[in-house]
């Protein structure tokens, strides 16, 4: 990235900022970064948090952090599509048996909710008069008409 705010970081700054957006604690990346001399642990947390705070290492962890997630969709989207591509393959390979292809297709259905499988609820809104009709018709057909 040559954008002129990421080049502005010194090296300890830019090292903290990467520590940080990979998960480590703003203590732990200052520890890391800038291998303190002090031992006291308010004195290194507040030291992290002041590096931090200085807008272009913030800005450089939101933009390392929102690499990283676009990182993983982008991963996501690309695995998924490369499991369809396959299966699509393989359901049209004239060469692979039909059971695998009837498989692949069976795979293709799933993914696409071509078989949705989830329960439904039908609700019906009826009165309490027309619910005991329809228990008294079920007691008359399983006990008969003396009932």
């Amino acid at each position: 990235m040559a954008d002129t705010q990421y080049t502005e970081l010194t090296p300890k700054q830019a090292m903290f900022a990467t520590l940080v957006s990979e998960g480590s604690t703003f203590t732990d990346a200052y520890r890391k970064a800038y291998n303190p001399t002090t031992k006291r642990e308010k004195t290194v947390r507040d030291s992290a948090s002041k590096v931090a705070k200085v807008p272009k290492v913030a800005a450089r962890i939101e933009a390392l952090k929102e690499q990283d997630r676009t990182v993983t969709v982008a991963h996501e989207k690309l695995t998924n599509q490369w499991v369809v591509d396959r299966l699509k393959q393989k359901a049209t390979d004239p060469t692979v048996s039909d059971a695998s292809q009837i498989r692949a297709l069976e795979l293709l259905g799933k993914t696409t909710g071509l078989f949705d499988e989830g329960t439904k609820i039908t609700v019906e809104h009826r009165s309490p008069e027309e619910i005991e009709k329809e228990i008294n018709e079920r007691l008359e057909m399983f006990f008969g008409a003396d009932a």
